[in-house]
């Protein structure tokens, strides 16, 4: 049987175990770090079986496992000794109001674990969502989200990225030119203004009494004292730096420098902080440089960053494969995740691949190919359709009518 390389786009690795859902399909799996054996641990149910980044971030509490959700519809816990699955339903969209922004899709992209408490924020969701991970309690904050919704300047998500710093996280705005400061234990907010010129903010790290700041669209990266209000763009790319949109993902701090970690860029950057020049990392943008492998739909260049202790962790876009690269030593490793089952079957994945851009409005026909996931490729067609002319209001007798001949 041969063998199919698996993708994902966030990790939990603990002893010689490497937990992570699949990017491109409905899977969970485990890694043996000691035998390098990779097993399926199940679909999680009620969830599509072909869908592009079900889920955004994965934690390990004792004998548990919870995904939380950015295109699944609920928060899924998997029960490593009794080897199940177990959901925890969110309020829908439709609860919170009228949103400007917020929708059932791209639920959360960034989540953290605090004080035994799993806290979720907000992507285009309409809350800050809070679980207990002991009695599976919900709390959701929306305050600081009804103004970011309120105020926004383009339909880009709520939050983009977060760092803690004693108690309190702070967010970069995508739909905004602003910061977000929340309290994690009292969950008090503020919205600090950064006026630039660019359309909203994606990454974000903090130095002191310094914030930096990456583009979503366009523009360079900021620099914003908290004490003196000043701001500083800085401009000067590397030479070839190239992007569509939202150039980087996420900031590491490397002794005076900051690691630019691309989302859609093609190039890893190093930053000096003194004065804001940067330089490219020639190896590891040349990884993530080269030409997609046949099957490979990741919408990153890069993903599935972690990092600590100088050694920064990823996923490359164009192979899925990880990169392990240690900044002290000059060292990389890599490596591939690859499972024997027969599911997902490659067709399916294309025909997903071509639906989710969103911008194909013709699919090909798979015996195999499940109908609910058929019919969400045409809803979601729909859905852009309307969204783009404005006749979002009509969406459910529209989506309907299309539908009820197929």
């Amino acid at each position: 049987m041969e063998a199919c390389r698996l993708s994902y786009e966030f990790f939990w690795e603990e002893g010689d175990k490497f937990w992570f859902s699949a990017f491109d399909h409905n899977g969970l799996y485990c890694r043996d770090n000691t035998t390098q054996e990779v097993n399926f641990l199940g679909k999680i149910p009620g969830e599509l079986e072909y869908q592009f980044r079900l889920y955004s971030s994965i934690f390990k509490v004792g004998e548990k496992i919870f995904l939380i959700p950015h295109n699944a519809i609920s928060i899924a816990v998997y029960d490593i000794k009794f080897e199940k699955f177990s959901k925890i339903f969110l309020k829908e969209v439709s609860c919170f109001g009228k949103q400007k922004i917020a929708m059932e899709q791209h639920k959360f992209w960034k989540s953290v674990l605090y004080n035994k408490e799993i806290i979720m924020m907000p992507c285009n969701y309409p809350a800050m969502v809070i679980l207990n991970i002991k009695t599976f309690e919900i709390r959701y904050i929306t305050d600081f989200v009804q103004k970011l919704d309120r105020l926004s300047l383009i339909a880009q998500p709520y939050i983009t990225d977060m760092k803690i710093e004693n108690d309190i996280a702070y967010c970069s705005c995508g739909c905004m030119n602003a910061v977000i400061k929340i309290n994690l234990r009292s969950h008090e907010s503020e919205i600090i203004v950064v006026p630039s010129k660019s359309d909203g903010y994606a990454g974000i790290a903090k130095v002191n009494d310094d914030i930096w700041l990456g583009p979503v669209i366009s523009g360079g990266i900021i620099r914003y004292n908290t004490k003196t209000k000043k701001i500083i763009e800085y401009i000067d790319y590397p030479e070839d730096l190239k992007y569509p949109a939202v150039p980087f993902q996420t900031f590491f701090r490397y002794g005076n420098r900051l690691l630019l970690v691309p989302a859609l860029a093609n190039q890893f950057i190093l930053l000096n902080i003194q004065n804001g020049k940067m330089e490219k990392i020639e190896e590891l943008s040349r990884i993530i440089s080269k030409e997609k492998d046949k099957n490979v739909y990741s919408y990153d260049t890069a993903t599935a960053y972690f990092y600590q202790d100088y050694v920064l962790t990823f996923v490359n876009g164009a192979d899925y494969g990880i990169y392990r690269y240690d900044f002290e030593r000059e060292e990389i490793k890599s490596f591939y995740l690859y499972s024997k089952r027969h599911y997902p079957k490659a067709e399916n994945i294309s025909c997903l691949g071509k639906y989710t851009t969103l911008k194909e409005r013709v699919f090909g026909e798979y015996d195999s190919f499940p109908q609910r996931d058929y019919l969400k490729c045409v809803e979601l067609s729909i859905l852009k359709s309307l969204q783009d002319s404005g006749q979002g209001r009509k969406i459910g007798k529209k989506i309907y009518d299309y539908t009820k001949n197929i």
